[in-house]
């Protein structure tokens, strides 16, 4: 199962799974196939066969620019601004 940052909502309205509950490799990348971020959240991405860009998830898709439905999303990483 994979878990999604802020998907399950508590009483008050609060996120109940945070950026912080994430497991990062050691470089800070997330794995894909583990968690989501949170829908909308500009995340870098990590694509089979492809330099890493920019994009974010929908909750149901990957998108951003240079993104197809057939890209395989390895891992994400979470951009700061």
């Amino acid at each position: 199962m994979i878990k999604k940052v802020g998907l399950t909502r508590l009483k008050n309205n609060a996120p109940s799974f945070f950026y912080r509950d994430v497991i990062y490799d050691k470089e800070g990348w997330a794995d894909a196939s583990k968690y989501l971020p949170e829908d909308y959240d500009l995340v870098f991405l990590k694509i089979e066969g492809k330099d890493i860009c920019h994009g974010w998830s929908t909750g149901q898709n990957w998108d951003g620019c240079n993104i197809k439905r057939s890209d395989n999303i390895l891992s994400w990483k979470r951009k700061q601004m």
